[in-house]
């Protein structure tokens, strides 16, 4: 079962800064790793606690920068990683690839057309034990740590995950206590496409939840007893902004009623959050950014106690009730 010292239960009264964790893919977008490590310190004194990252991040590299923000910190965060898509071979033979990346972020036309072709260059994705193995390895050296909180497979099926040879490796390394927890990390259609049952050790699921595409919704038995992690809660963003900015006395009379300036984009990004949050209270919401003013600013929002549960479900029942109404004009 999930160990209660890596998942504490939530309230679901008022929201926390426990209740979400950092999504550390956009650490290499940051021009120095130096931003990188100090983006990563001051969310850790905002609370945070929950780190997560992926063999694929960043060529690898956003491993390696959680590493060495991790050494002081280890004992005190959780760490959950993913494996099964590995970064292209020629990823390590570039040493300056940081600094190719910053030069392609200002045409982004090249930029694009070079991420495709990493992309196509990127091995196909393997959860087999021999993979699991050399993936373990190569995540623990760049974490500079001997153990993973967390371990999910990256974007796999639930037929994945039904590997006896795999299994019996994962629960060899649990019991060493190199792993504590393991999980499925996959967008929802892959977790739902399925009606078999998941195997007892994978006791994590992450996918996206947003209030226009609600996941939570779904009846899906693998979501029953497991540890749910959410994520992409601000994908909806621009859709959400254009309602609202067609619709500017009733963005006023939102604030009058509540005290929310829904005309502030910090603000609307707080409550998508807190929405996601809010439907998954004894989970973890993810989000992320490389500002840390926008950090600061959402975790302060989220975390005011007069965003209450009554105030999301006001805001939920506004965008949809808009949404409704454009449609039917439409």
């Amino acid at each position: 079962m999930i160990s209660k010292k890596i998942f504490p239960d939530k309230r679901t009264d008022s929201l926390s800064v426990g209740n979400f964790g950092f999504g550390c893919v956009g650490l290499t977008a940051l021009d120095h790793k130096a931003d990188a490590l100090e983006l990563l310190e001051k969310t850790y004194e905002m609370g945070i606690r929950h780190f997560d990252v992926a063999r694929l991040y960043g060529m690898g590299v956003c491993e390696e920068i959680l590493g060495e923000f991790a050494r002081s910190h280890r004992s005190e965060i959780i760490i959950c990683t993913k494996y099964g898509l590995s970064p292209p071979a020629v990823a390590g033979h570039v040493p300056t690839l940081q600094s190719i990346k910053r030069i392609l972020k200002k045409v982004p036309f090249v930029d694009r057309v070079v991420r495709k072709r990493i992309a196509d260059l990127a091995p196909k994705p393997n959860y087999g034990r021999d993979a699991a193995e050399r993936a373990l390895e190569i995540s623990l050296a760049a974490l500079k740590t001997d153990y993973l909180d967390i371990w999910l497979l990256h974007e796999a099926r639930i037929e994945d995950l039904l590997d006896d040879d795999l299994i019996s490796y994962l629960s060899s390394i649990q019991e060493k206590g190199i792993v504590r927890c393991f999980g499925i990390g996959s967008a929802f259609h892959k977790i739902a496409s399925s009606k078999g049952p998941i195997p007892d050790i994978f006791q994590v699921m992450q996918f996206e939840n947003s209030l226009i595409e609600q996941n939570f919704t779904s009846n899906i038995s693998h979501l029953e007893q497991r540890y749910c992690i959410t994520h992409s809660a601000l994908k909806s963003l621009p859709n959400i902004r254009a309602l609202l900015g067609a619709n500017k006395d009733i963005v006023r009379r939102f604030q009058d009623e509540h005290g929310f300036d829904l005309s502030n984009i910090r603000v609307i990004c707080s409550i998508l959050l807190a929405w996601a949050a809010y439907q998954n209270p004894h989970g973890l919401v993810l989000f992320g950014s490389t500002s840390i003013t926008h950090i600061e600013s959402n975790l302060r929002l989220i975390c005011d106690p007069l965003l209450t549960c009554k105030v999301v479900n006001d805001f939920e029942a506004l965008i949809f009730s808009l949404r409704n109404a454009k449609s039917a004009v439409g």
